[in-house]
């Protein structure tokens, strides 16, 4: 069994991150549900699978140097790293919600996100995709605070509960899920608010958790790149470690586009 990888590893690596060098344009519970869809793929394609002198299957270790054996695994370590120091950087913003309540009202977005985003996957672009992009586009770029997740944990329990009848036909779908997400959004709206300004502890949070963010999407990225070079001829494969946000969102954009008006008719 492969050593577990702990901060200590990433330690030389993480002091040379600048903490603005991340930006992220997608919510984090996305990214971190990619991050380990993609190190999956990489556990599966990694080795080159032949029969005698016949490449079989390429893997990734045909990618070179550039890329360890190591990147999946990696990429787990950073994943949950990260979800700590999300977690602590939540909770510097408000000493009174506890450690479950933010893991939990977490783990509501992300479920929740999942399910909708499942019963809406039907092959065909339509309103109820339009809604769940809307909701998550909206808490994009939003602040990390305990309101923030508040309020998006809030959209999602309203959004699951229009289309409750339909998730109900989704076995992973629990349905004390929406009531429990308004009320734990409630829960921690009710908590005293913080200054405006980031106090030191905040700050702190906030640079760590921006390192180890850096040092995950970079990783994730690599497999990526590697993954669109080596399947190259194999764009079935390659789209699988694609960001399935980033296509539906740029989708959506498209059918938002107008399109052009004609040339006015000569008179």
């Amino acid at each position: 069994m492969a050593k577990k990888l702990t901060g200590e590893y990433f330690k030389k690596e993480l002091a040379e991150v600048t903490p603005d060098a991340v930006a992220i344009s997608v919510p984090l519970h996305v990214v971190i549900g990619e991050a380990v869809d993609v190190a999956s793929f990489f556990s599966e394609h990694w080795k080159t699978i032949t029969d005698g002198d016949v490449v079989v299957r390429p893997g990734l270790d045909r990618a070179g140097k550039k890329i360890r054996s190591n990147t999946g695994q990696e990429i787990l370590a950073l994943v949950e790293l990260v979800q700590s120091a999300q977690t602590q950087l939540l909770l510097s913003t408000a000493a009174r919600a506890s450690v479950d309540d933010v893991d939990r009202a977490r783990f509501l977005v992300s479920e929740l996100d999942a399910c909708l985003a499942w019963l809406f996957d039907d092959g065909v672009e339509d309103d109820k995709d339009a809604q769940l992009e809307a909701v998550r586009g909206a808490h994009a770029d939003t602040p990390d605070s305990i309101d923030a997740l508040a309020a998006e944990l809030s959209d999602y329990a309203g959004l699951a509960a229009k289309y409750r009848a339909e998730l109900e036909g989704v076995p992973e779908f629990e349905s004390g899920w929406t009531g429990e997400a308004r009320s734990l959004a409630t829960s921690l709206r009710e908590r005293p608010a913080g200054g405006a300004k980031p106090t030191k502890e905040q700050a702190e949070a906030m640079a760590n958790r921006n390192r180890l963010l850096a040092l995950l999407l970079q990783r994730v990225n690599l497999v990526r790149s590697a993954t669109r070079f080596i399947y190259r001829n194999d764009p079935a494969t390659a789209r699988k470690v694609a960001s399935a946000y980033e296509r539906r969102r740029r989708s959506s954009a498209k059918k938002r586009t107008p399109e052009p008006a004609p040339d006015p008719t000569p008179v």
